[in-house]
């Protein structure tokens, strides 16, 4: 059965994506999605895609400083290598995490305990981080809803029990790093945020307050490990959320495979990775 839990993951992250970009392609219109795709301007998404490796090389170091922490020190080229070739893993492999599967596989050396607790504190800190700037995005929404205090809640308590989880990692990790880790974490988040606001300036459109109120959630769905990418949850939650902000349901759903696409392109250069034996 163990043996079949990557394949049946693998299997699950397809028919999320599929299923709902299916459902999306149903009750959406289409003609109009292509037709805002088709006018993009590409200098506008290689810009986009530009941030990927930068994006790579700020999450490497933060991964490479939680594993020294944690026992099991990294060379900075060889936590760069590991991270872009894993980026790239979970961009192109259905499932989400098989890139930091495969990170933990090929750092096994170290212990398999160590490189499991580093891959997990490296996870944790970016979720915890980007809870923290949802939650922000989240109380600046405007009007503040019921909706929005009940989201906030979920995520709070999102955050209580990943730290539970994580608590006995998570200390020794962070200790007299704690200011060199937000850091990293503030810097890529901020990586993130530009690039859905140049995806925006592709399909020559602003997100506005959107950019902190809306792209969290965006981000938050797709960093979840159930679907292939990210694509499928992130386009369902922009063509839900970004209405609230005076974008058609179809312009939402274009602007997020526009991200989706930028993605893609930046994780590519992580395939020379396969090509540099870093550990030597």
């Amino acid at each position: 059965m163990a043996e079949r839990r990557p394949l049946l993951r693998a299997a699950g992250g397809v028919l999320v994506s599929g299923g709902l970009l299916g459902v999306l392609a149903w009750r959406l219109d289409g003609a109009k999605i292509l037709a805002d795709l088709a006018g993009l301007h590409l200098g506008w998404l290689l810009a986009a895609a530009a941030l990927g490796p930068l994006q790579v090389a700020l999450a490497a170091e933060r991964w490479r400083l939680a594993s020294g922490a944690l026992g099991a020190p990294l060379r900075r080229v060889e936590a760069l290598t590991e991270y872009a070739l894993s980026t790239l893993l979970n961009q192109i492999l259905p499932g989400g995490v098989a890139g930091d599967v495969g990170r933990v596989i090929r750092q096994r050396r170290r212990g398999l305990g160590l490189a499991t607790g580093a891959a997990l504190v490296d996870r944790g800190l970016g979720l915890l981080a980007l809870c923290l700037l949802t939650v922000g995005g989240l109380l600046a929404w405007p009007g503040r809803p019921a909706g929005t205090l009940v989201a906030v809640g979920l995520v709070i308590f999102g955050m209580i029990v990943l730290i539970a989880v994580l608590r006995h990692r998570l200390v020794p990790a962070l200790g007299p790093q704690l200011l060199a880790h937000g850091a990293l974490s503030a810097a890529l988040l901020a990586t993130l945020l530009l690039g859905f606001h140049l995806c925006g300036r592709a399909l020559g459109a602003d997100l506005g307050p959107a950019l902190w109120s809306v792209v969290p959630l965006l981000l938050l769905a797709m960093s979840l490990p159930l679907s292939w990418g990210g694509w499928g949850p992130r386009e369902l939650s922009a063509a839900a959320l970004l209405p609230a902000f005076g974008w058609t349901p179809e312009a939402a759903v274009a602007l997020s495979a526009t991200y989706g696409m930028s993605v893609l392109l930046g994780a590519l250069p992580g395939g020379v990775a396969l090509f540099i034996d870093s550990r030597s």
